[in-house]
């Protein structure tokens, strides 16, 4: 369904308009278009909860008039702009788009200097985390197997999440949080997340273990070729990261 009106995004959540939208129940979980004025990336979605609490919904899809997201009964929401600046991401940067879109949905943070490091490769902590964070960051009671995240870790309970929901598997008893993340690993988590669909088989060069996923990434266009290779074997960046994860949501 299609709300009929046009919400303009707000500069903050303070400025918003509330907007209810009820869904009957007997619909379930209904996707719901929000047209919005002069639409951007790095427009967001944030559920108002009864307590009056606030969370921007990061599964949050992008349409050519405006956001699309999955609710079910009665909600409250308000759109707002939630862009980000980074130094190092001139507005020339092939993954400026990619890397707007998962920052306004607080999916990636910074490095911590005022920089994204768009060239930097993720790592399997890094991962784990963003995943779970595009999940809503679901309570869990799981534990670690893996004696290598330590229960204080910033990434333990990501990793436990992770871990219970069968979409990462470790080395043994180990996790590799630091381990950086190939592109056929990440096809993989992904297509884990997204309940393992079929895919037609193609010819992309990656691991055997990899090959259903990969072929599912590439159908969906998540993951594109580098020239005449999808170099499944080389590291993901956190640019191409963030353009493959919005390519996920957006689907």
């Amino acid at each position: 369904m299609t709300l009929p009106i046009e919400v303009p995004s707000a500069e903050n959540a303070e400025e918003a308009v509330e907007i209810a939208v009820s869904v009957p129940e007997s619909a379930g979980a209904v996707k719901v278009e929000i047209p919005v004025t002069d639409a951007s990336e790095t427009d967001v979605i944030i559920l108002v909860h009864d307590d009056g609490t606030e969370e921007i919904l990061p599964a949050a899809a992008m349409t050519e008039d405006g956001l699309v997201v999955e609710v079910e009964g009665d909600v409250t929401i308000k759109i707002v702009d939630n862009s980000k600046e980074f130094s190092d991401m001139p507005e020339e940067e092939w993954a400026e788009q990619a890397v707007n879109f998962v920052a306004s949905r607080e999916l990636f943070n910074g490095s911590g200097d005022g920089s994204f490091n768009p060239d930097g490769n993720m790592n399997r902590a890094m991962l784990a985390t963003v995943l779970y964070r595009l999940e809503r960051q679901p309570d869990t009671e799981a534990e670690t197997a893996f004696d290598d995240v330590p229960e204080d870790a910033w990434y333990s309970d990501a990793v436990a999440w992770a871990q219970e929901e069968g979409i990462v598997e470790g080395y043994g008893d180990s996790f590799g949080a630091g381990d950086d993340v190939t592109r056929e690993q990440l096809a993989v988590m992904l297509w884990r997340l997204a309940g393992k669909p079929a895919a037609e088989p193609v010819d992309s060069g990656c691991s055997d273990w990899a090959a259903e996923a990969m072929s599912w990434a590439i159908e969906k266009g998540l993951i594109l070729g580098n020239g005449d290779s999808y170099d499944p074997l080389g590291n993901a960046t956190r640019a191409q990261t963030a353009a493959i994860l919005m390519r996920y949501v957006n689907l």
